[in-house]
């Protein structure tokens, strides 16, 4: 479990540092979509699809494997995420509810149109997915400790 658990873990240190690398991007994109070039579109699509990757492998592979490290029993989704919450890895379950919402409007719109208008939620809760992903690898790292004395 040990040898998962760290290789989970490091698979989250990349997610985060190209998650903070879009979102810095991000943030110097001109307020005015009507200004925008097709790079600019390139740096949003690069968030959301970042933004997307990064709930999921949180929710999906992190979550889950605290809970099968912790032998806490596999049961819903949802379960899951309240244990990750009783671990302090998220402050408020609203916070992961809009973030799963947004993921999920991300990954069925295909029209540019629809992403430019979700963009500004994007970048608004985006700081919010990285402390969650900061507060699972603080999580990781101080059970990892714990398995190695």
């Amino acid at each position: 479990m040990k040898g998962l658990l760290q290789e989970l873990r490091n698979a989250l240190e990349k997610q985060l540092e190209w998650l903070e690398y879009s979102n810095r991007q991000a943030r110097s994109l001109p307020n005015e979509t009507s200004d925008w070039k097709e790079a600019h579109y390139d740096v949003m699509e690069s968030l959301c699809a970042r933004f997307g990757r990064g709930i999921d492998f949180l929710v999906r592979k992190i979550f889950r494997a605290l809970d099968d490290a912790e032998f806490q029993p596999q049961g819903t989704l949802l379960d899951t995420v309240h244990r990750a919450h009783q671990r302090k890895l998220f402050d408020q379950m609203d916070d992961i509810r809009q973030i799963k919402d947004l993921r999920n409007q991300i990954a069925h719109e295909y029209s540019e149109d629809v992403l430019t208008e979700l963009f500004p939620e994007v970048i608004r809760v985006t700081p919010v997915l990285l402390q969650m992903m900061r507060n699972s690898l603080d999580y990781l790292d101080e059970h990892l400790a714990k398995i190695e004395t």
